[in-house]
């Protein structure tokens, strides 16, 4: 399984803003997309042989100037650490070596391929670098040591902690690995420039448009499930005594003073509610159209403070309540590492991000001789 140090752009971005919804049992959606996507094939029957990254990184010396992007060098060791990470990628994937292989019927190969998205990777990268010096920012003692623990956290965890293994097995040297964690450290000191480590110089309502603008509604609810631990259907007499329950909640939300409402149904919710996503979004949940179906029709028909009525799903009845945004809401959940997000740091992520992707567009790349359109096939050779 290959993770975060395996991964360019949308791992650097994805440092910054994770875009997916807090709706409960959906995939969080990435950052930002790969510019090019991986083509679809199928795995050669016969695994052909692993492409030889001693002997091509070996053509060139290390520090031979391959290309700069808005002036900033990239040397063939950086350079070749993206091109073998997208070639160990098609062999450990499709168990593809032969670089002349065609993708499409326009005659793009796996090597023109490897080639395009090698340049994305280290465009994406490495344009940090003089955004970051034109800012006046620059990478501290703490960043290098924060870096180096990484990179062995991640070899402990996943080779015995076998650095060398692990460098092998991602496909890129360990200089190419440490490059990719300062780059994108580099990127979390730009982000924090513009809105502060966690998003703290947006605003309230800065955090709550951004949400509001891309359609997202925020609720909580009430959960009385009809679905038994197992996933098996309750019998329809235990869906009756259910729904019984139910509505016996929602009259006694009903029957008190209109000004406690929210105070109530939170009381209610923490007691009585059987969603197990509460543990991890105690503020509720924001989505959009497409997420919780059931619930995102009834929560439309809501205005801000007001509670709904008995709103049946799938999986049980459910009673909602429509509160005011929050920025300091927990607005999603890291599913690997468990990191909430806020309101307010998944809003300045999304600005960033489209500041981020503008700095991308007009990034200036040139090579040099030789280099632009470099023969994959031939250097694997």
């Amino acid at each position: 399984m290959k993770k975060a140090l395996a991964a360019v752009l949308s791992a650097i971005l994805a440092l910054l803003c994770a875009c997916g919804a807090s709706a409960p049992a959906e995939d969080a959606a990435p950052a930002m997309a790969e510019t090019t996507p991986a083509p679809s094939l199928t795995p050669a029957p016969t695994a052909q042989p692993a492409p030889d990254l001693a002997r091509a990184y070996a053509k060139y010396p290390p520090e031979t100037l391959v290309m700069t992007v808005d002036g900033s060098p990239v040397d063939w060791e950086t350079y070749f650490g993206a091109l073998s990470q997208r070639a160990n990628f098609f062999w450990l994937y499709y168990g593809l070596s032969d670089y002349t292989a065609q993708l499409d019927e326009d005659g793009e190969t796996v090597g023109d391929w490897i080639r395009e998205q090698a340049e994305i990777d280290l465009r994406s990268m490495v344009m940090f670098r003089p955004w970051a010096d034109e800012l006046g920012l620059s990478l501290t003692g703490e960043d290098y040591a924060a870096v180096e623990r990484e990179i062995q956290d991640y070899a402990d965890d996943w080779y015995g902690g076998d650095t060398a293994a692990m460098f092998e097995d991602l496909g890129a040297s360990g200089a190419f690995t440490r490059s990719q964690g300062l780059y994108a450290r580099l990127g979390d000191a730009v982000f924090a420039h513009f809105f502060g480590p966690e998003g703290e110089k947006l605003s309230d309502e800065e955090a709550v448009a951004v949400a509001a603008d891309r359609g997202y509604v925020y609720a909580k609810r009430i959960l009385f499930l009809t679905v038994g631990q197992d996933g098996r259907q309750l019998t329809e007499a235990e869906k009756e005594e259910k729904r019984a329950e139910a509505e016996a909640a929602l009259a006694e939300l009903r029957s008190g003073p209109a000004g406690t409402l929210a105070e109530r149904f939170d009381a209610m919710m923490r007691a009585r509610s059987e969603d197990q996503g509460l543990e991890v979004y105690p503020d509720g949940y924001y989505f959009t159209a497409g997420e919780l179906d059931a619930m995102y029709d009834a929560v439309l028909a809501l205005e801000t403070g007001e509670l709904s009525g008995l709103v049946e799903c799938d999986y049980g009845f459910q009673l909602i309540y429509r509160p005011e945004m929050d920025a300091g809401h927990i607005f999603e959940t890291d599913e690997e590492t468990g990191q909430p997000y806020t309101l307010r740091r998944w809003a300045a992520g999304i600005l960033f991000n489209a500041i981020a992707e503008e700095r991308y567009e007009a990034a200036a790349v040139e090579y040099s001789p030789g280099f632009e359109q470099l023969d994959i096939a031939a250097l694997f050779a």
